[in-house]
């Protein structure tokens, strides 16, 4: 009998834990337009082709590592730069290339806390630079991290790269095995050395059975990611408005279920009719053009302050969105996170810039959206972000 009891008392605990892991947010509509939030600072332009010496196509990131300074980054041209604020003067930090410190195809850049610059490549590999921009180093990843997308820092020095993982340990390119499809992981942490210490976030288990093809393309990075107060907040490009939080050791803190209006979730019923051909391809559904399954996805997501900002895009179609042929829109949601807890703030704030990079003393910058379209001299703009609990919004 005191067993029975005991086995009980566990169940209810561990049911009470799953509840309190997964908690719903109810984001209200409103009104708020952009201006009532930001406020301009500054705008400067940056120059796209300076005597041949570079060529920057668009400028997907940009990062303040002091007060002198600018580090830039194309990844379509795989280039970072380093400029000068006083004068605009710049140095290529990396260009495309295969030879020492150059980029085949380049991801994402940061710049850590020891004053160092790190590129990601997609192909799997990172490049180190010192703070003036010369090159140190080259580090392969493991391959079962075959398309990095991202990479981030944590208080303690380790790195989150933002990849798929979905073959086994120790795989390589002549002998590898894929996981489940449940055991992919979306996050991995890197310690200082980068060596492989833990792979994390795993897919919905909406998608377990029948969907996991849907996850294959995306708009810039699978699984946006932010830090705030050393938690990491993440977000998957699976139709479906979940915030996860983890630690900084890869623990997951909170699952949190967002309901908008304004975001319109995966459309898992009209897949019943699509015959899937090889469930291991996104290429594998019969198709006449029309837009299979869209709907919202995260785009990107950043912390300033206390403050989560969530860039919306939409209509999207995971599977096939070269297909849809219309024309995307976007929209901003921002949610403040206090003592460990998600609590929305303002939704659908229509957006005609994008985020590309939070600065000192908080500073957000943005740009035009442009999507694949080539702009003589980018205007880059500096806005600061109004404290939404002073405001009636």
């Amino acid at each position: 009998m005191k067993k029975l009891i005991l086995i009980l008392l566990l169940l209810i605990l561990t049911m009470c834990k799953k509840e309190e892991s997964e908690v719903e947010v109810i984001l209200n509509s409103g009104n708020t337009e952009f201006n009532d939030v930001f406020k301009l600072k500054e705008k400067f332009k940056i120059k796209t082709d300076n005597k041949k010496e570079y060529d920057i196509f668009s400028i997907n990131k940009i990062i303040e590592p002091n007060d002198s300074s600018y580090i830039i980054c194309d990844n379509i041209n795989n280039t970072i730069l380093l400029i000068s604020k006083s004068d605009n003067s710049s140095k290529i930090i990396a260009k495309t290339g295969i030879g020492p410190g150059e980029f085949e195809y380049l991801a994402d850049v940061i710049f850590t806390k020891g004053k160092q610059i790190i590129g990601i490549d997609y192909s799997g590999f990172f490049n180190v630079y010192n703070a003036s921009g010369n090159f140190l180093k080259k580090i392969k990843m493991a391959y079962e991290h075959r398309t990095p997308e991202s990479i981030t820092e944590c208080k303690n020095g380790n790195l989150i790269i933002g990849a798929e993982k979905n073959l086994i340990d120790k795989s390589t390119k002549d002998s590898y095995h894929y996981t489940n499809f449940e055991e992919r992981c979306y996050l991995n942490m890197y310690d200082k050395n980068f060596n492989l210490v833990k792979s994390f976030f795993n897919p919905d288990s909406k998608f377990d059975k029948t969907m996991s093809y849907f996850l294959r393309t995306q708009y810039k990075m699978f699984a946006p990611l932010t830090l705030i107060d050393d938690v990491i907040v993440s977000m998957l490009q699976d139709g479906l408005y979940n915030i996860y939080t983890f630690t900084c050791n890869g623990d997951l803190i909170k699952k949190y279920k967002v309901v908008s209006k304004n975001f319109h979730e995966f459309e898992f019923e009209k897949l019943t009719n699509h015959k899937v051909i090889n469930g291991r391809s996104n290429f594998s559904i019969r198709k006449k053009g029309e837009v299979i399954a869209s709907h919202s996805s995260p785009a990107s997501i950043y912390s300033v302050n206390q403050y989560i900002l969530v860039t919306i895009i939409e209509p999207y179609d995971n599977s096939f969105p070269q297909f849809s042929k219309m024309k995307l829109s976007f929209h901003l949601d921002i949610f403040m996170y206090k003592n460990n807890e998600l609590i929305p703030m303002v939704s659908g704030i229509n957006l005609d810039k994008e985020i590309i990079g939070v600065g000192r003393n908080n500073v957000i910058f943005m740009k035009k959206i442009d999507g694949s379209k080539r702009i003589n001299d980018i205007t880059i703009y500096k806005y600061k972000l109004s404290d939404l609990s002073e405001l009636d919004l």
